[in-house]
């Protein structure tokens, strides 16, 4: 397979192989760079240990949204 997807690698420690995974990560505004990176460490753990994935392999993207902009059902926006 080859990726189409054209990346600022500067930060990586080693070329991305074919077993390159993108994780968006869709939450409400407000979330500290600690949380952030909690959720990192424990995704980046579980996707070495489980299927053993190589973490230079693993991009995320963190996208933050108002409450006002979430429904959950029905088309009711409960927070806004």
């Amino acid at each position: 397979m080859t990726s189409v997807l054209m990346l600022n690698t500067l930060d990586l420690t080693a070329r991305r192989t074919d077993d390159f995974v993108l994780i968006e990560i869709l939450l409400s505004v407000g979330r500290s760079v600690k949380v952030k990176k909690k959720i990192l460490a424990d995704i980046l753990g579980g996707l070495s240990k489980g299927p053993g994935l190589d973490p230079e392999n693993v991009m995320v993207c963190f996208k933050e949204t108002l409450w006002e902009n979430w429904s959950f059902g029905g088309g009711r926006i409960i927070h806004a």
